[in-house]
């Protein structure tokens, strides 16, 4: 739609590993259709057609998306919206869309029962029967809702659409009523489309004999020649021939044989994923007790440490205080002995200075015996000699 001037919303559901290109839906519109589903007492993935039918309350959900689309799209010309759950929804969107009295036209897209089944399966692990009424629940709805009856309408096959995108897109444009950008329409042909990304390429005639498969395949049969047709008039008559066709009648069947059986697979999932969270429980508390044995075993340990600590450090106080009274002693020892040594010292210097001056008087006293000796000599010596 962007080719036809179309604008989308600012919050864009980000793209993922199995679409890197992008949804290109808005994230408010596909919050609100998941929450309407939910009101519903379903899911995207649930198999039951008319889901609006179990819906209470309509006008709240009606006056809720025409407000998000107000909030959205103020002042756009044209925009565009895209979410698959449409297809299930689509009387509450087409009452919002005449409740602001905005024109609104529907491009449906068609995919292969069995390329959609495959694209399931790959992402969310569904089995090829329960893809299959996923897909029979949303065309089956889209196709036979009385909402369409007013609507301009154009269809195309999807795998059509990947292999020749610009002539696929004109017409669809075309048939829609709306303008064409030849630079939007190349721009979309040469960036947007990505063959790569087309993951499967099933024909329906693969279609398996099962009756979700025979269904499917006479409903494909059904819708994809719509494409062909480039008049909202003859794809009106055709979905009116279709809502009369015997289809659905025996849809409903399948789809109550399917959740039933659906319903008992889900018991049965339940029952065992109860078994196993049973037994997950008492591991659990086989891992409890022993971890209550462990904590206990740990604050043991850790009173037994922390007395154990206690005692060393009382110790260490002990030692501590006994080392420093024999630092204060020896300290103590230490200036007395130096005193003692500073007076032993002073005593042995006075009596060596004692000792000094009593040699000192003997050496003088003997010198001057001495000389008072050599005197009397030098004077007898002269008395004699006279």
């Amino acid at each position: 739609m962007l080719a036809a001037g179309a604008s989308l919303a600012q919050d864009l559901v980000a793209p993922a590993a199995d679409n890197p290109t992008g949804f290109w839906e808005d994230a408010e519109v596909v919050a609100l259709n998941r929450e309407m589903l939910l009101a519903t007492g379903n899911t995207w993935d649930s198999t039951s057609p008319h889901p609006v039918e179990q819906l209470e309350n309509r006008q709240q959900w009606i006056d809720r998306a025409a407000g998000l689309l107000q909030a959205n799209y103020r002042g756009c010309d044209r925009f565009a919206l895209k979410d698959p759950a449409m297809c299930l929804l689509l009387p509450i969107w087409v009452a919002a869309f005449q409740q602001l009295g905005i024109a609104l036209r529907v491009a449906i897209i068609l995919r292969s029962p069995l390329a959609v089944a495959d694209s399931l399966q790959a992402r969310n692990g569904f089995s090829v029967e329960k893809s299959l009424m996923i897909w029979l629940a949303y065309n089956w709805t889209l196709a036979t809702s009385p909402e369409l009856e007013d609507l301009t309408l154009a269809v195309c096959d999807y795998d059509q659409l990947i292999a020749r995108p610009a002539v696929i897109l004109q017409g669809l444009l075309d048939t829609l009523g709306l303008p064409c950008d030849e630079a939007g329409l190349a721009e979309f042909a040469g960036e947007f489309v990505d063959p790569g990304l087309q993951h499967s390429e099933r024909a329906l005639e693969e279609l398996a004999d099962d009756p979700a498969a025979q269904l499917a395949g006479q409903l494909a049969a059904a819708l994809f020649p719509l494409g062909e047709l480039s008049h909202g008039e003859a794809i009106h008559d055709a979905l009116e021939s279709l809502r009369s066709d015997e289809l659905g009648q025996s849809l409903p069947t399948l789809v109550n044989s399917f959740i039933g059986r659906d319903r008992s697979d889900m018991v049965e999932a339940l029952r065992t994923d109860l078994d196993e969270t049973r037994e997950a429980l008492s591991q659990a508390e086989g891992w409890r007790d022993e971890a209550e044995r462990l904590e206990t075993e740990l604050q043991r340990e850790e009173a037994g440490f922390k007395a154990e600590l206690d005692r060393l450090n009382t110790l260490l106080g002990d030692k501590e205080a006994s080392y420093q009274g024999a630092m204060a002693r020896l300290e103590a020892e230490l200036k007395q002995a130096h005193s003692d040594y500073g007076q032993e010292l002073e005593r042995s210097a006075a009596e060596l200075a004692g000792e000094t001056r009593a040699r000192q008087a003997e050496a003088s006293a003997r010198a001057g015996a001495d000389q008072r000796a050599a005197e009397g000599e030098r004077l007898s010596a002269g008395v004699a000699s006279g």
